[in-house]
């Protein structure tokens, strides 16, 4: 645990005490628990004899033991009640220390606390457990609020809700660690990335993490390799992670310094070391758990849990008994314990788990949900020891939905607050990615966007409504009218919308540059033209669909063919010359994209590897490096540049009808599943594309079209689904297809 700079006493009387006391390492001959740093209330004095430790923790002046036999064990400043363990305390696995507080977790997953939250200067207030709180595997501490992770993968916060730390994302779920600071937490989710609240700081790209940790205002993480990846304030060296570190087994943060732990058992520190907390005593070794605790401006210290060398005694279990996972998930879990093993083993492992002998560690992907019970084992020269562990394995979860709602959901780059999703937000029925920028438009022709604002391209002009589509750029943005008129806001050229433009049926953004389709299957572009990406050939015509990259522009003919022009760098405008039957195309940075009518993916330019098994696609997306495919049932596909995350699809993402992509994020707009969310699209017949509309049997829809019937827009009679498909004929015989937008529920 991280405690808070609190501002209890003033910073020159702290000085004159650390000058009085010092700093020392203090620790009994016969207690396995080793303390250094500050020692003002006797916090690195293990209490004479304690052994059997499996598990310590730090707070501010006062530290924890959790003994093999379930016992709580405190020691230091007791002035709040934090040393005062509940005499009905038993049966705990796992225990955590606030500034003045603790948690304890036990074996029936409840969760105990005692001690006191810091609500001011001079005053405080008793922790309470929320009432109901159940099924609990692991338990986090910060300053003032508490962090729970159930069974099923959900995080519960209670506490002090300073600067939002206890406001849950909504829809987080698959998590299987948590962590706790000053005023911020972090989660792990099954797939190895980490979601942050109420600060979003986490280097982007970082992947396949197995541990995290937080301080009073920064942040550590482990990953697979045995790296360790630090960020946040750096006021003291904290986040400096030392060269050459490496082989590391397990990390801990403390308020401004942070600790790692190798594999041969060894401890390095670095940051903040006023008190010595950072100072690890000279041969200091077989350590097989750390602790760090205090804060900035007041008291820190460091704890280690040692061991005996290897061979003096058999091996000692220190591992949690409860774990946690997610269906077909990675699962990443390396076995410790005191005294050095010359081999593990494991009975009773889940299916397509397996353990490296040599090293203690369990990997692979469960691939059945439920409470998994198995027994693991340690040997060496002396003995072995045994014990048994629980693994949840949940199902992943999809974000909640209500019925009748929908939910964007985003991943990748969050710079510009991408991800910041307006309050309220519903019955959404189209998405537009910009670089920085993202829209929404909902069933009753309302625009709304957020992020990136420096050129006014999120806020839409006030009296903008009845709108039927939307684009976006990198400064700009674009809406189409019910009358098929286009309005653009925000900055540059791409926003002179030329004056005579009219019936318009589709718009598209590149990065400075805009582009539309008239009913008459005309390409009109406009804006930046550095590349050519405003010229359109001429001659071209029978155009059904169009896709703007950010230097380049697609069009789709009724022939099912593919046109390119403007930018053409790294290929993206040399269309393969055996490309047909063609039914959607879309256009990144440097490369494009194509779906054939058989749901196949074809990408060419600088990104040509589409990912393995692409298949039963009916939606892609293009951003400046990745590449998004939504399959028939309704699950995203990524692949590309994932530096931001762009293409770490979050898990459990499901009952998804839109995608889009732009700069390094992505976005998806789900569904409720049990209300079916009816969809057109273009399909392939003998010799020209068609319109199919797809939905549930019974299911009423209206739709609004764009068709060479004077209006232009018309509202077709309604539709009332007798099958999956329904067949949509062109508004006049001979007449290409016409661009419908969106089918709207009766």
């Amino acid at each position: 645990m991280r405690a808070v700079n609190h501002q209890i006493f003033s910073w020159s009387f702290r000085v004159v005490i650390a000058a009085f006391i010092g700093v020392s390492l203090t620790h009994s001959a016969a207690s396995e628990v080793v303390g250094w740093g500050a020692n003002y209330s006797g916090e690195c004095k293990a209490p004479d004899g304690l052994s059997n430790v499996v598990a310590i923790a730090a707070g501010i002046g006062h530290s924890l033991a959790l003994t093999s036999e379930g016992r709580v064990v405190t020691w230091g400043d007791g002035s709040r009640g934090q040393t005062n363990v509940p005499g009905s305390l038993r049966e705990v696995v796992q225990i955590a220390a606030g500034s003045y507080y603790c948690l304890a977790l036990t074996r029936q997953g409840q969760v105990e606390a005692w001690g006191s939250y810091i609500t001011g200067p001079l005053s405080s207030k008793s922790v309470e457990v929320p009432s109901g709180l159940s099924n609990v595997v692991a338990i986090a501490a910060g300053s003032s609020h508490c962090l729970a992770l159930r069974a099923d993968g959900r995080v519960i916060a209670w506490g002090i809700n300073n600067q939002g730390a206890t406001n849950v994302p909504d829809g987080l779920c698959n998590i299987v660690a948590v962590a706790a600071g000053n005023e911020h937490n972090l989660a792990l989710t099954a797939e190895g990335r980490i979601i942050a609240w109420p600060l979003d700081n986490v280097p982007r790209g970082l992947s396949n993490v197995v541990a995290i940790s937080a301080g009073d205002y920064h942040g550590l993480a482990l990953t697979t390799e045995g790296r360790v990846v630090a960020w946040g304030t750096n006021w003291n060296g904290e986040t400096d992670v030392p060269n050459r570190l490496s082989n590391v087994v397990a990390i801990t943060a403390g308020a401004n310094h942070s600790l790692a732990l190798t594999s041969d058992g060894r401890i390095v520190a670095w940051g903040y070391n006023n008190h010595g907390q950072a100072a690890v005593p000279s041969g200091l070794s077989n350590a097989v758990a750390m602790a760090a605790g205090g804060s900035f401006m007041y008291s820190s210290h460091s704890l280690a849990l040692l061991g005996l060398p290897p061979g003096v005694a058999k091996p000692a279990w220190i591992n949690p008994k409860v774990l946690v996972g997610s269906l077909n998930q990675p699962f990443y879990h390396r076995i410790t314990v005191k005294n050095g093993a010359d081999i593990f083993g494991a009975k009773n492992l889940p299916a397509r788990l397996v353990m490296d002998p040599v090293h203690g560690l369990i990997t692979g992907k469960p691939t059945q949900a439920g409470q998994h019970n198995f027994v693991l084992f340690a040997t060496n020269s002396v003995g072995s020891c045994s014990w048994t562990v629980a693994l949840y394995v949940n199902q992943p979860a999809a974000p909640a939905i209500k019925p009748g709602d929908s939910e964007i959901v985003l991943w990748g780059d969050n710079n510009n607050g991408q991800q910041s999703v307006p309050g309220g937000l519903s019955n959404v029925v189209a998405i537009a990615a910009g670089s920085g920028h993202n829209l929404a438009l909902t069933a009753e022709g309302r625009v709304l966007g957020w992020g990136c604002n420096t050129d006014g391209q999120v806020v839409p002009p006030d009296a903008l409504s009845k709108m039927v589509a939307i684009a976006a750029g990198t400064s700009h943005s674009l809406a189409l009218t019910i009358d098929g008129r286009v309005v653009a806001w925000g900055s540059g050229s791409a926003t002179n919308v030329p004056r005579d433009l009219r019936n318009v049926v589709t718009i598209s953004a590149g990065h400075l540059h805009s582009a539309a389709l008239t009913d008459q299957g005309a390409v009109i572009a406009w804006g930046w033209n550095d590349f050519g990406q405003t010229n359109v050939p001429g001659g071209l015509s029978n155009i059904v669909a169009i896709a703007s990259g950010d230097y380049h522009n697609l069009a789709l003919t009724s022939e099912g063919r593919v046109v390119a022009w403007g930018s053409n760098v790294s290929g993206q405008s040399d269309v393969p010359s055996d490309l047909s039957n063609i039914v959607a195309i879309a256009a990144g940075h440097t490369h494009s994209l194509a779906m054939t009518s058989s749901g196949m993916v074809v990408s060419w330019g600088s990104r040509t590897n589409v990912l393995p098994g692409t298949i039963n696609i009916v939606a892609i997306a293009a951003g400046t490096g990745h590449s998004l495919a939504l399959t028939t049932d309704g699950k995203v596909i990524a692949w590309g540049d994932n530096a931001c995350g762009e293409s770490t699809v979050p898990s459990g993402l499901c009952n998804v009808v839109a995608i889009a992509a732009r700069g390094s994020h992505s976005l998806a707009l789900a569904q409720q599943p049990t209300v079916p969310a009816p969809r057109l699209e273009l399909s392939r017949d003998t010799t020209h594309l068609r319109l199919q509309a797809l939905g549930a049997p019974g299911i009423s829809s209206l739709m609004l079209r764009a068709s060479r019937i004077p209006g232009p827009w018309i509202p077709t009679e309604p539709i009332t689904f007798t099958n999956t498909v329904q067949s949509l004929r062109p508004p006049a015989p001979g007449a290409y297809p016409a661009q419908f937008y969106r089918l709207l529920r009766k």
